[in-house]
């Protein structure tokens, strides 16, 4: 028993030789990513982890020295002028809670959560009752993928692959929506446009 930390340093673990994706919502300083794949990479050495960003700002702006993004998802709710959230609805996920975690029966699962429960996310409850709560918002916004990725699937909704990805894949992707690439500049340039006028108009 004096190995056990040796132990389970070098135990196997469902993630070994996966390639692993962690996707943030959004992009500031790169703080969270970094520690996010920085843990899995720990607890999971044989495992190809990497990270990307589902949501990047390009109107950010520093504001009293601080990094403030001009853009966020559409399940961000915003913030009243003291900071404090307006609703914690709309992600399908409420913030972290030991005490909810601490009233839940005993299980592993339950036991895990309850080392990490400053950290852990708990579902939406009731504070007195702990009984968990519908998050209306978060299944509007989940109907609202589910109706984009049927437009996109019937190649209503113009397909933007990132500059990041190499040529051939680039080309691919833009050759599966029937698009020559002179016409998809000139969507995307179009599209840029719309966004930048949208900017202007809320500043």
């Amino acid at each position: 028993m004096s190995r056990w930390r040796e132990q389970v340093a070098h135990a196997a673990t469902t993630l070994d030789d996966l390639h692993v994706v962690v996707v943030d919502e959004t992009q500031v300083s790169g703080a969270t990513l970094a520690v996010a794949t920085g843990l899995i990479s720990r607890v999971a050495p044989r495992a190809h982890v990497s990270g990307t960003y589902f949501w990047r700002d390009t109107t950010n702006k520093q504001v009293g020295g601080v990094l403030q993004p001009g853009t966020v998802p559409v399940w961000y709710p915003g913030e009243t002028s003291d900071g404090e959230e307006l609703t914690v609805f709309g992600r399908g996920i409420g913030n972290s809670s030991p005490d909810y975690w601490h009233h839940q029966p005993d299980s592993d699962a339950v036991s895990r959560k309850r080392l990490a429960a400053a950290y852990v996310s708990a579902p939406h409850h009731d504070p007195e009752t702990y009984a968990h709560l519908a998050d209306p918002l978060a299944q509007m916004l989940a109907q609202d993928i589910a109706y984009l990725t049927y437009d996109y699937a019937s190649g209503r909704v113009l397909r933007r692959p990132s500059f990041h990805r190499p040529d051939d894949d680039f080309d691919r992707i833009i050759a599966d929506q029937d698009l020559a690439f002179d016409d998809f500049v000139a969507l995307n340039d179009r599209r840029s446009t719309e966004i930048s006028r949208k900017v202007k108009a809320l500043c």
